[in-house]
């Protein structure tokens, strides 16, 4: 990791894998990988990017299975509050 950087969350947004950190001077940013999966549900699940890319992928799929239906603007039926899905 770069000298004076932190990271806060690695997360899975299904459409991209975010990595959220902080800067030497505080500000919070975020890099992302495009998934290639269209899911316009704002969800935030984080994940493990230590294990194999299969795994990654696979949990990546798994959400998407579940929120592909969902198109833009439309929200899910039952929405969570947190849209941190277990």
């Amino acid at each position: 990791m770069a000298e004076g950087l932190r990271i806060d969350a690695v997360v899975n947004h299904v459409s991209a894998l975010g990595c959220y950190y902080f800067d030497p001077e505080g500000n919070r940013s975020e890099v992302f990988w495009l998934t290639g999966r269209a899911c316009w549900v704002p969800i935030v699940h984080l994940i493990d990017i230590e294990q194999p890319d299969e795994a990654v992928l696979a949990e990546v799929d798994k959400l998407w299975e579940r929120l592909r239906h969902v198109g833009m603007g439309e929200r899910m039926a039952n929405e969570p509050a947190t849209l941190q899905l277990e």
